[in-house]
């Protein structure tokens, strides 16, 4: 079946194929994906973490960053879903697709797709109408491996449907080296038997052949699937008491394969029943010589007791009774031992999941677990007293819905460690801007841009009126300003003389000395002129810088306090987040302990059940010894 399985994620990576099945015939397919976080769930599918790529659809539909693919990312999740068991979930997407204007090829594709949910929920009428409504050709021209399933879901719906003449309908289109046929085929050769149709069955068995497996295929597949032809058809040739038939049958099955210890005691049975003891002895003694929990070896060490009885050998069959209730004890007291022992760790001790064969994986989150395209965790008994349990269907669920409740609780707890770092870093960011904060402020209150802004606006106010006037006097030095006061004196004091009748004829002497003094002080202004006009620009400049840095900081500490702000919200968001993520974390962990009670429930009532078979067995070798012990000591025996 594993090739199956193989053959059921193309369709799948069909429609993960980009622009396949989603856009009208004239719009333009891309040959990438156009949305960064569609990549990402397609990135996680490719590698079958199918959780991860849930999780990621569902941010893209929460966050609308989502938005060139048409319905393909919902054709996508309902598949997973479908692949998880979540039938409920995936029946409702596909439903909803189908209500909505979708492409004829997601139309199609979500016909099948329903049709496979409700072929899983046995709604077997619901799953005929659903596949009914899919378009044979256009599912042809999407993916042939997909129709031939499509043929396959369809037969097994016939079968359920109890339907064997539609089955057989549904056969006659899958080729002749398709896996698919030579299941439903098996399946329909089965359901004929049921019918009461041995013959037909029969022939049926005969047609079905495993297809010749490829250099990339596992041939166990194939050696398993023909050894279970051989093992059912011999079964058929009993039933019809054609042991030498069912001989011949059982012959084929390898004894190294799984189905050998079911076709050693039918090879044994049918021996017994064609009066060929000594074979039947052989096979017995053959399987009875194994050492494992396998009901048919158990029953084995009872059965050659029986058949040395046929061959009139008492005394062989009382110390084959004997040796079967030895074996019997023994049985179960290591039956008892591992009732007693069992919890989840010993539990999963005894299991082997599949992987690198080099190591021994026993954790049900470790990535190396292979886990194939429906979530069923590849999984193998170390003991075989477990194998009947791994084989059915519901502990392989409960087991699938382990691994994920697992990968779910570490997801959240790494979820909380991050939640935790968050709040170490939202404090360290909150400490960092307040001191920012501290410092600019400090900075701003140092510039004293009241002053500095006055002090600009004088000096602006003078530039322009001297450079108006294109007088020096506007830009005079401290020196200049003292020597223009000596003058502006001078000339009082000269106007103090001319009054003065005692100085009066000293007056022009006095004028003209001014005169010079005060020519020397213009003529001295007007060659500084320019420079010193440029260098109060330069000053101006000076206090503008001054004022645009003050400028500056003050929105740099508005946007410190407004990303204040954001922290907090930031800081709100991570403190609401933990109690959520804590109660999820709860609502885990209890639905952890429910499966992990149900798995070691299972196990354990799987044990108890071998031991009440085991009692049973012993039961019946003890009689038997004690009734030939009976018989030997009366004188009945035959011959000591």
């Amino acid at each position: 079946m594993k090739r199956i399985l193989r053959k059921t994620i193309p369709s799948l990576l069909v429609l993960a194929s980009l622009g396949q099945s989603v856009f009208a015939a004239d719009e333009k397919k891309p040959e990438r994906a156009l949305d960064l976080q569609y990549g990402k769930v397609l990135f996680e599918f490719y590698q079958q973490r199918y959780y991860g790529a849930l999780t990621d659809i569902s941010i893209g539909e929460l966050r609308n960053n989502i938005t060139h693919h048409g319905d393909h990312p919902q054709v996508l999740k309902g598949g997973m879903l479908l692949s998880y068991g979540m039938v409920d979930e995936a029946k409702r997407i596909f439903e909803n697709l189908l209500e909505g204007k979708v492409t004829p090829e997601v139309r199609n594709q979500a016909w099948f797709y329903l049709g496979k949910v409700y072929y899983q929920m046995r709604k077997w009428e619901n799953a005929k109408s659903s596949f009914q409504r899919v378009d044979r050709e256009l599912l042809e021209d999407s993916d042939s491996e997909l129709l031939e399933e499509y043929f396959y879901l369809q037969g097994q719906t016939a079968l359920g449907l109890e339907d064997l003449n539609a089955a057989e309908e549904f056969l006659q289109p899958l080729p002749k080296d398709s896996y698919w046929r030579a299941y439903l085929e098996y399946n329909l050769a089965l359901n004929q038997r049921k019918a009461g149709d041995l013959d037909a069955a029969l022939r049926r068995l005969a047609s079905v052949s495993a297809p010749t497996p490829q250099d990339e295929d596992d041939p166990n597949e194939f050696y398993a699937l023909s050894d279970r032809i051989s093992l059912t058809t011999g079964v058929l040739r009993m039933e019809q008491n054609d042991y030498a038939g069912a001989m011949t049958e059982f012959r084929k099955v390898r004894i190294s394969g799984p189905w050998s210890d079911q076709a050693l005691f039918g090879y044994a049975l049918a021996a017994s029943n064609s009066g060929e003891f000594g074979l039947a002895i052989q096979s017995l003694q053959t399987l009875s010589s194994k050492q494992a929990a396998n009901p048919i070896i158990q029953e084995s060490h009872f059965a050659i007791g029986y058949v040395y009885e046929q061959l009139g050998q008492k005394v062989k069959a009382l110390n084959a009774y004997a040796n079967a209730v030895t074996q019997y004890q023994e049985s179960l007291r290591l039956l008892e031992t591992n009732i007693a022992e069992l919890d989840e760790d010993r539990l999963f001790d005894s299991l082997e999941f599949g992987g690198d064969p080099e190591l021994h994986i026993t954790r049900l989150d470790d990535d190396n677990i292979r886990v194939d395209e429906y979530g069923r965790l590849d999984v193998r008994p170390a003991t075989y007293s477990l194998a009947h349990l791994v084989a059915q269907e519901e502990f392989q669920r409960v087991l699938k819905e382990l691994r994920e409740l697992t990968i779910l609780q570490n997801t959240l707890n790494e979820w909380l460690r991050k939640v935790d770092s968050f709040d170490v870093m939202i404090d360290t960011r909150k400490i960092a801007r307040e001191e920012r904060i501290r410092e600019t402020r400090e900075k701003m209150t140092s510039l004293d841009a009241d002053r500095i802004r006055a002090q600009r606006d004088a000096l602006a106010q003078v530039i322009a009126e001297g450079e108006a006037s294109g007088d020096g006097p506007y830009f005079l030095t401290e020196d200049q300003l003292g020597y223009r006061a000596i003058i502006e004196r001078s000339r009082r004091t000269i106007e103090l003389m001319r009054q003065d009748p005692d100085w009066a004829e000293d007056v022009p002497e006095y004028e003209e000395k001014l005169r010079r003094m005060e020519g020397f002080l213009n003529w001295t202004v007007s060659e500084e002129f320019p420079q010193r006009l440029w260098e109060a620009k330069q000053e101006l400049a000076a206090l503008d810088t001054a004022l645009k840095e003050y400028s500056l900081r003050s929105v740099r500490i508005n946007n410190l306090i407004a990303k204040s702000e954001q922290l907090e919200t930031l800081e709100q968001r991570v403190d609401s987040a933990k109690p959520r993520l804590l109660e999820l974390n709860d609502q885990v962990r209890r639905a952890l302990t429910r499966a992990k009670t149900t798995v070691s429930d299972m196990a354990r009532d799987e044990l108890l059940r071998q031991r009440d078979q085991v009692n049973y067995y012993m039961t019946s070798a003890k009689l038997a010894r004690t009734r030939l012990s009976d018989e030997l000591l009366d004188g009945e025996g035959g011959g000591l």
